[in-house]
């Protein structure tokens, strides 16, 4: 009789053990889209918190999002919270933070074919390259941007606005190059008898 309830006890554990492991079969889809939800919550309260001045946080909630893109296997939600971030980060000034992120994102996205989202974190590591100072890259990075964007009929503007920025400052770099600091003309000062 001992064995015999040794034997129950052990297909009982057995049972215990088999129904244990069902739900997480079960639940792992749902663990999936509950990641998946909190990481669209996320996003949309990172957005929020950057359109009120609160950059950190929003960084913050983005981090966030991107653990709960990843726990998902979501590589494109991956790529956009890193993007978001790249936001966040070129908000508070972290222009060389932002650009790491965003050669880490490049890398990863250099063997994939042209997308939107390819087109878009080329513009954004073009914007980091031009508040860096880095203007023929940021511009070479910005015209590749716009063409993959055009190609697939994508919005433009963004790309547009930071191309014509990085022309206007190169305009202003080769100006303060071709005009030094020279004294005044002769013929623009003012006449002293006339004073």
């Amino acid at each position: 009789m001992f064995w015999s309830a040794d034997i129950t006890n052990f297909w009982f554990g057995v049972l215990v053990l088999l129904i244990g492991a069902m739900p997480v079969a079960a639940n792992s889809s749902e663990a999936t889209d509950a990641a998946l939800i909190r990481a669209q919550t996320l996003n949309s309260q990172g957005a929020r918190q950057l359109e009120t001045g609160q950059a950190t946080t929003a960084l913050e909630s983005w981090r966030q999002a991107e653990a709960s893109y990843t726990a998902a296997g979501d590589e494109t939600g991956i790529l956009g919270s890193q993007l978001n971030q790249v936001q966040a980060l070129q908000a508070l000034g972290q222009y060389r933070r932002a650009k790491s992120l965003l050669d880490q994102i490049s890398a990863e996205l250099s063997p994939l074919p042209d997308s939107l989202l390819k087109a878009d974190s080329l513009t954004s590591l073009g914007i980091a390259l031009f508040y860096l100072g880095d203007l023929q890259e940021s511009d070479r990075v910005l015209q590749s941007s716009l063409q993959i964007s055009q190609r697939l009929s994508g919005d433009t503007s963004n790309t547009l606005l930071a191309l014509g920025n990085v022309v206007r400052s190169r305009s202003q770099e080769l100006n303060s190059i071709a005009l030094p600091n020279t004294e005044r003309s002769p013929l623009s000062t003012s006449c002293r008898c006339c004073a």
